[in-house]
């Protein structure tokens, strides 16, 4: 059963990552497990919901392409689960709406604002570092295009609101000399 097989592997686990990997390998062949697996990890593994979910994100990417159309639906649903976590529905309601968004990720700071330069994509993220400054930007059509796989946004990077920047800037912005 599903329980002891994941029960049995934290004991030989260093790591949730390692324990993860683990449970995957024996249920990878088995598509009802597989996807009990997707659907009740959160509860499965009893951590941090978010680091579960997170951890096994990457093996949903590569099952979101199985034969087995239950098993796409669960993976696809462990993704947006992360999706939501992550706050991407919020980041892109809020640029949409012309409000500025972004993304925190330890002493690194995203603020995507509209571009203001003729001829260039619509949004422009601006890439802070804490008590530096600005230290890179990017330029996109969409928001969404921000948190795609390609874009390179780090998994620890959490949507904060415009209160919230406007809250934090002054962390963002270089130290007086």
């Amino acid at each position: 059963m599903l329980i002891e097989l994941v029960q049995s592997h934290k004991a030989n686990s260093k790591n949730l990552t390692s324990w993860v990997d683990a449970v995957y390998r024996d249920v990878k062949d088995d598509p009802e497990s597989l996807r009990r697996l997707y659907r009740f990890a959160r509860a499965l593994f009893k951590e941090n919901a978010f680091e579960v979910l997170e951890t096994l994100s990457p093996y949903a990417h590569f099952d979101d392409q199985h034969p087995d159309t239950k098993i796409v639906k669960a993976a696809a649903a462990l993704l947006a689960q992360v999706d939501k976590m992550r706050g991407y529905p919020e980041f892109i309601d809020a640029v949409n709406r012309g409000e500025l968004a972004g993304f925190l990720a330890g002493d690194l700071l995203y603020v995507v604002t509209p571009s203001v330069k003729p001829g260039t994509p619509k949004y422009q993220m601006t890439t802070f570092s804490r008590g530096i400054g600005p230290i890179g930007d990017a330029l996109r059509n969409k928001a969404e295009e921000f948190i795609s796989a390609d874009f390179g946004l780090p998994s620890c990077a959490r949507y904060i609101s415009q209160e919230q920047l406007l809250a934090i800037e002054q962390q963002f912005l270089p130290k007086p000399a």
